[in-house]
């Protein structure tokens, strides 16, 4: 089941198979096509990037203050 904030499209970019028996362990069970692009705007993917940078910054501040 895609995510509720997906796009989906009739000619996607990418598509997914996921082997349900797989998960449990068993043997080749039925499969799953999943063809649903997701769209993220940039601005999210760029708080992620600052959310990162900044962590990494504390990161280092912290070891510099505790060494």
């Amino acid at each position: 089941m895609p995510p509720p904030s997906a796009v989906c499209t009739g000619a996607p970019s990418h598509t997914y198979t996921l082997v349900v028996s797989a998960i449990g362990g068993g043997g080749s069970g039925p499969s799953v096509e999943v063809g649903c692009l997701v769209v993220m705007s940039p601005f999210w993917i760029w708080t992620q990037v600052a959310i990162v940078v900044f962590v990494l910054i504390g990161m280092v501040v912290a070891i510099t203050k505790l060494a």
